[in-house]
């Protein structure tokens, strides 16, 4: 019958032996191994990798933070950033949804929401970006940067709130990036209020001659 004999050279795996009486043995593949009752090698399963320990090698399931996606592994992978995994023994990492992000490899906890005024336009982000120009965002969270609604601007990045436009100016267009979106109102029409969208008509009995009040 087939016999074993424990052994490895290097970072080869244990041996095992083709025949009793003379007791001649191969090395394993990386990532195979062999215990003494075995006549073949045999490898990790996905999700786990080969721990040597000098005396007898076995296989051991990834810890958090790494992930072994196929079979025969000799050590697993680092979760990539953008993504993280907080169970042992597993062939992947689970994936930040848009709106979070991880910054750093390995990482077991999970995704980080975007900041105020920030967002993460994709799905596996490292970082998130800043709002563009008449968008912004006022609270921390998976959401994404909003248009400015009409009556308002943003002529700055990463913001977190829109401008008003000013009494006698009105602005009916959303997304709006500068003050000079918010228009005078002409002769006989007013605005009634800050962040006007458009200008009101004047009542009856009053006028209006001068622009931009």
């Amino acid at each position: 019958p087939n016999q074993v004999k424990n052994g490895k050279i290097g970072h080869q795996k244990f041996n095992f032996c083709l025949t009793f009486d003379n007791i001649i043995c191969e090395n394993c593949a990386e990532g195979k191994w062999a215990s003494k009752k075995q006549n073949q090698c045999v490898g990790c399963i996905a999700g786990e990798y080969l721990l040597t320990s000098g005396v007898n090698d076995t296989c051991a399931k990834c810890s958090i933070g790494k992930y072994s996606p196929v079979a025969g592994r000799v050590e697993c992978t680092l979760c990539e950033t953008g993504r993280f995994q907080n169970e042992t023994g597993k062939t992947s990492c689970h994936i930040c949804s848009i709106g979070k992000f991880i910054p750093n490899e390995g990482t077991s906890t999970p995704c980080l929401n975007c900041e105020k005024g920030t967002e993460a336009l994709a799905k596996a982000q490292a970082s998130c970006t800043a709002c563009r120009l008449g968008q912004y965002k006022t609270f921390s969270g998976n959401h994404l940067c909003a248009l400015c609604p009409s009556g308002r601007f943003a002529n700055e990045t990463r913001t977190i709130y829109c401008h008003n436009c000013t009494l006698g100016r009105a602005s009916s267009k959303i997304g709006q990036n500068t003050y000079a979106t918010c228009e005078i109102c002409p002769a006989g029409r007013y605005s009634p209020s800050i962040a006007s969208a458009t200008c009101a008509v004047c009542l009856q009995g009053r006028f209006n001659l001068i622009e931009d009040m």
